[in-house]
């Protein structure tokens, strides 16, 4: 989330998410042992934008990890919300900014069996606050062009240079000195393939949570997961 609140555009974003000097994206879906590009799409249905976090698991089949919906409304407020596929992290998977605005009571979600690295203070943002953020502005300009990725399977960009996936342990100590130090709200979820299993670990807030592939639908709830940043 926070990543995506100080990018500039969406294309800077999608750059972003796939430096290696970011420590986000460690993600191998297709199990080559190599770290999967995602690419950035915006579908835009009036003052709703559904930007999405794809990757291409071949030369024809893509997988779609998550997506933040943004809605813009009259009275220069706006929401965001950002949910991950059901595919990856189970049923109403959804992460949102504590609104200090709003009348609603923040819901923790439901946490599973977790390990606390740490818990920064909450921060608040309004409503109105996240109508200002950069890439907000940016994809409400007038004139604005929908961003639609063109890069994917065989054919990416000059700085874009694959790597190795960290192991879990790895990855888990470089996101919680990140989530500890520089970047107290984090909101990201992130899937590793090993030869093994699949391992989610899921940073919201301060907290990294770990459960194993098969275990995923069974901590999904029926009832909207939340969890706030």
């Amino acid at each position: 989330m926070k990543l995506f609140q100080e990018s500039e555009t969406l294309e800077a974003f999608e750059r972003s998410l796939n430096d290696p000097n970011s420590h986000i994206n460690n993600l191998d879906l297709n199990g080559d042992n190599l770290v999967d590009y995602i690419s950035v799409v915006d579908y835009v249905d009036g003052d709703v934008h559904n930007i999405v976090l794809r990757t291409q698991l071949n030369r024809n089949e893509t997988q779609d990890i998550a997506v933040f919906t943004v809605q813009r409304f009259d009275d220069g407020t706006a929401r965001i919300q950002l949910i991950g596929d059901e595919a990856l992290y189970g049923k109403n998977y959804i992460v949102e900014p504590i609104y200090a605005d709003s009348q609603e009571t923040p819901n923790p979600g439901y946490m599973g069996n977790t390990t606390v690295i740490a818990t920064p203070a909450p921060v608040t943002v309004t409503t109105y606050q996240v109508a200002f953020w950069p890439i907000i502005r940016f994809i409400y300009r007038p004139g604005y062009v929908r961003w639609h990725s063109v890069w994917g399977w065989g054919h990416y960009p000059s700085y874009w240079n694959s790597w190795r996936p960290y192991y879990w342990h790895t990855y888990f100590a470089i996101i919680a000195t990140l989530t500890t130090t520089i970047m107290p709200i984090i909101a990201i979820g992130i899937i590793i393939g090993t030869i093994d299993t699949t391992i989610s670990i899921t940073v919201m807030c301060g907290h990294i949570l770990r459960e194993s592939a098969t275990e995923l639908e069974e901590v999904t709830t029926e009832q909207p997961t939340h969890v706030r940043t």
